[in-house]
């Protein structure tokens, strides 16, 4: 009996060694809120300088983590909710799905920004066409035919 108690406490003793070195701590948090505000700081520095085209690399590297097995319209709303995540973007949503018919078909997004001119707040909207490939590629930014 003796043997088995002993052998119970130090196996709660290990499992408790275990979960402390296993646990998520603070600075673990911070470093990952840290590397998120470095990234919307610069994502919206680049939207403030107009320099859209800086834009699309940041934009690709989440394409590439969107899961292939999503429709395209399922796909193209992960790129909005993650483009409307950033404090300089006041909407994005899904203009056309494959509508451009071209090889590859391309879909396009309507993205209004926030910008911080010196004459104060303003906005401008862009169009964002997306290759429909695999993964999702940025094509290109333009002005929209109706703004």
């Amino acid at each position: 009996m003796l043997k088995l108690k002993l052998k119970l406490i130090v196996l709660a003793t290990l499992c408790f060694i275990i979960a402390i070195n296993t646990a998520c701590n603070d600075a673990d948090i911070t470093t990952q809120k840290d590397a998120d505000n470095t990234l919307s700081s610069e994502f919206c520095q680049y939207v403030n300088n107009e320099d859209f085209e800086s834009l699309k690399p940041i934009i690709n590297d989440f394409l590439k983590e969107i899961e292939p097995n999503l429709d395209d319209a399922a796909k193209l709303q992960k790129l909005c909710d993650y483009l409307n995540k950033y404090d300089c973007v006041l909407n994005a949503e899904i203009f056309c799905v494959s509508c451009v018919k071209t090889l590859p078909p391309h879909s396009e997004l309507k993205v209004q920004f926030k910008q911080n001119a010196s004459s104060g707040m303003r906005s401008i909207t862009l169009g964002l066409c997306i290759h429909m490939t695999e993964p999702l590629r940025v094509s290109q930014w333009h002005y929209p035919d109706d703004n």
